[in-house]
Order: C-alpha cells, then sequence, then structure tokens
C-alpha cells in the first residue's frame, strides 16, 4: 500500500471516531488490519516525528481541538472556548467526565502540563513552533485552562490540534514512549517492533457509540508487493 493510499484511509477511518456523523455504527465489532512502512521508533505523541509514528497515536489520543476535512476547527476535548477583542486570551471550556485510559478524569491540570512540555525546547516536539505564541497557560478551575498569547492570532484552535499537542496524564508524561496512555477511542494493547502494532477499542470512550471496531492492528510491510499480497 502506498502511503498516500495508507494516509487517505486513516483520514477516512478518524472521521468514523469523530463527531459529527452518525451515531451509530452500520455494524459493530471486527478488526482493521492496516500494512505500515515501518514500526514506530516510539510512542510518546509529544515526540512524534513522521506519519509513521503520528498514525499509531492518533488513536490514543485526543487533543482540545480537532480538524474536520474542510480546515475548520472543532471541539475535540475542549467543549468550547471564547476569545478576548484583541485574541490575545483565548478561555477553553474542557468536556467533565472524559477518562485517560488509566480510569482517572482529564482536568486542566493534564492540559496545562501536556502543553507545556510540548512548548519545551528539551521535549524536541515538531508541534512548538505551532503553540510559540502562547505565553501562559493557566488552569482557573479543573475544567477551564487560559490561553495568552504574545500576539493576536485568530487561528489559535488550528494551532491547537497540531501534529503533537496531545493531552495525556500529568504524572505519566515521562513513561508514554513505551506505555502510552491518552483518551482517544483505542488504548494501547501491545507492540512487537518490526511486526505489528495492535490497539484495542476504548469502551468508556467520551463520544457515544464510538468507535465501531473492536481493534486496529497495524502490521509493517515496508515491501508493496508483500503488502499486495497480504491483502489478497
Amino acid at each position: 500500500m502506498k502511503r498516500s493510499t495508507a494516509w487517505a484511509l486513516f483520514v477516512s477511518l478518524s472521521i468514523i471516531c469523530s463527531e459529527g456523523v452518525a451515531q451509530s455504527c452500520p455494524k459493530s465489532g471486527g478488526t482493521l488490519t492496516i500494512a505500515t512502512l515501518s514500526s514506530p521508533r516510539q510512542l510518546d505523541p509529544h515526540k512524534a516525528q513522521n506519519s509513521d509514528d503520528y498514525i499509531h497515536s492518533f488513536w490514543m489520543y485526543n487533543a482540545l481541538t480537532r480538524i474536520l476535512p474542510n480546515g475548520q476547527a472543532v471541539p475535540d476535548l475542549a467543549q468550547s472556548w471564547k476569545v478576548n477583542d484583541d485574541l490575545t486570551k483565548w478561555t477553553f471550556t474542557l468536556r467533565k467526565g472524559v477518562l485517560f485510559h488509566n480510569g482517572r478524569e482529564m482536568t486542566a491540570d493534564d492540559v496545562v502540563a501536556s502543553l507545556k512540555r510540548v512548548q519545551d525546547p528539551a521535549t524536541g516536539s515538531v508541534s512548538r513552533t505551532a503553540i510559540s505564541m502562547v505565553q501562559g497557560i493557566t488552569a482557573l478551575d479543573p475544567y477551564t485552562v487560559e490561553l495568552t498569547l504574545s500576539t493576536p492570532y485568530a487561528e489559535l484552535p488550528k494551532a491547537l490540534a497540531a501534529f503533537n499537542a496531545k493531552i495525556a496524564p500529568r504524572d505519566s508524561l515521562g513513561t508514554l514512549a513505551d506505555k502510552p496512555v491518552g483518551t482517544g477511542p483505542f488504548k494501547f494493547a501491545e507492540l512487537v517492533p518490526g511486526s505489528f502494532i495492535r490497539v484495542v477499542r476504548n469502551d468508556k470512550y467520551f463520544m457515544p457509540g464510538k468507535p465501531c471496531i473492536n481493534e486496529v492492528i497495524y502490521k509493517v510491510l515496508p515491501e508493496a508487493l508483500v503488502a499486495a499480497t497480504a491483502l489478497r
């Protein structure tokens, strides 16, 4: 499978796990197996460097916002947001009752810790520049986060959906590379380097009725002929 084909499949399937489509699944259950070119080097969403790393982490994490195929930014972990007149202070209201895969509720402190980690040069996040205009990140209460900017920026909701700007538990940030914990529609199950990675349905996902399938397996098949043969 060509990289472009695999990416198109990924984008299409991502919509299945999102709001804005019918809540009922046409058919539930089953396993989706996808060929990938290489094994992920690590599973820390803040340190993902390319699509081979990012595609896997997508299923396990959410950001404050997400981007629709038409380019519009819409709520994800943030339920809503408001901004002051000069576009330098943004206030995000979080969804309540969202659980991490370890069973703990996500709060504003997790958002603050995650975004600050993305901004930290030591993390090496490729999305650091996407939110470089964010000067202050503050938890106003357990479900409200305030972001102050160094300059007016109308596209902040889009920036917060960046490649690495995922929200993870503040007390697990140091172990995400091999023990990923997110809020996403699928939970990490196992990784066999050079062979496959498997994620399984998160039965406590905050979007009712999602995801529609039980598990996703990415098999490492770098040769197109081998991947085509496996598909047949």
